[in-house]
């Protein structure tokens, strides 16, 4: 970089922060900060996909996709390499400063080997919980009822088990559980919209870094 181009980025450095020092920043389109980013995640049959459908129509504001998809599309590609593809959109959605919420599981042990990791103020997660036999009815009424053997079953009984045991531990902020065997579909979309929104409204961290560097 030459002595001119890191003379000038200081200043923009500093313009920048004097910009911004003690003001509300949330809606100023030219500042660059970290947004939350958010998953609703759980065992299959517990209502990830019915619910993501409700939420586009009730949170606009977010930008909602499933796991499911990118994976139907790119089936030569390994799960790693699709997380990252995931974790770059939504932080390309972010910087354009819209919401994300990614349904599917995307745990934070799978996260914090993603490149983007980092770039987020927070990764929060909100869980898909309902009754073993719950979960295996429901799996038994879609359209790949055949794909399920005893030991899917299990694996997935085992997951959702799992999930409950490190909710404390493993997930910062603790996991959000919702039981989708008590509630329907619009009232565990409104319970996700009341989880996420305080969140949003709150949690931006502004970042003057490298990034503007010349």
């Amino acid at each position: 970089m030459t002595q001119h181009n890191s003379f000038h980025a200081q200043q923009v450095r500093s313009h920048l922060e004097l910009s911004f020092a003690g003001r509300d920043v949330k809606g100023d389109s030219m500042m660059d900060y970290k947004l939350p980013i958010f998953f609703v995640i759980g065992a299959s049959g517990s209502g990830k996909t019915a619910v993501s459908k409700m939420l586009r129509k009730m949170m606009p504001e977010f930008d909602i996709f499933s796991t499911d998809m990118l994976h139907w599309m790119t089936p030569t590609l390994d799960e790693r390499t699709r997380m990252n593809i995931t974790l770059r959109f939504a932080y390309s959605i972010a910087r354009s400063g819209r919401g994300t919420i990614i349904c599917g599981n995307f745990t934070p042990w799978d996260a914090a080997f993603c490149e983007d990791y980092a770039k987020f103020s927070q990764m929060c997660y909100i869980n898909l919980h309902c009754d073993r036999l719950v979960r295996e009815k429901r799996l038994m009424n879609r359209f790949d009822n055949f794909t399920w053997t005893a030991e899917r079953f299990q694996e997935h009984h085992e997951f959702a088990e799992l999930l409950l045991q490190c909710s404390d531990t493993h997930f910062d902020p603790p996991l959000y559980t919702i039981d989708t065997g008590a509630h329907s579909v619009p009232e565990v979309a409104v319970l996700i919209k009341e989880y996420v929104m305080p969140i949003w409204n709150d949690k931006r961290t502004l970042v003057l870094d490298d990034e503007y560097e010349f």
